[in-house]
C-alpha cells in the first residue's frame, strides 16, 4: 500500500485494494491527488470545510437520507450533512435538491437538515 498520509485517503486505498484492484492503480491515483492543490478540504471533529466555503456538520449517523440529500462522504467516519454551501456550488446544490421538491438549499435546510441530523424539536 502507498504511503500516504491523510487518514481518509488511506482509508479508501485500503477499500480500493479489498475490492481487488492493483496497487499500481492505487499509486497513480494518489500521485493525481499529490499534484492537485492540497487539503481541498479540512476535517475538524464538528465540521468539514471545503476551501470553497462549503461547509458541512459531521455526524455519526444520517437519519431518513434520500438520494438528493447532500450529504459529505456518505457512509464514512467523515460523513456530514451539508451547513453552508459557496456562491459557485449554490445553482447545482438548488438543482439536485428539486429532485426533493424543495426550492433551494436554503428551504432545504429549514425543513429537513435538523430531521437528517437527528435534531428534531
Amino acid at each position: 500500500m502507498p504511503n500516504v498520509v491523510d487518514p481518509f485517503i488511506q482509508e479508501l486505498v485500503k477499500k480500493a485494494t479489498i475490492l481487488g484492484q492493483s496497487s499500481s492503480q492505487i499509486s497513480e491515483t494518489i500521485d493525481q491527488v499529490k499534484e492537485m492543490k492540497a487539503p481541498r478540504w479540512s476535517v475538524s471533529p464538528q465540521w468539514i470545510t471545503f476551501e470553497c466555503g462549503c461547509r458541512g456538520e459531521r455526524v455519526l449517523r444520517v437519519y431518513g437520507a434520500e438520494v438528493w440529500d447532500p450529504i459529505i462522504f456518505e457512509g464514512t467516519p467523515e460523513q456530514a450533512v451539508y451547513e453552508g454551501v459557496c456562491s459557485l456550488h449554490l445553482p447545482s446544490m438548488n438543482a439536485r435538491l428539486k429532485f426533493g421538491g424543495f426550492v433551494d438549499f436554503q428551504q432545504w435546510s429549514d425543513r429537513r437538515r435538523r430531521q437528517l441530523i437527528g435534531k428534531v424539536l
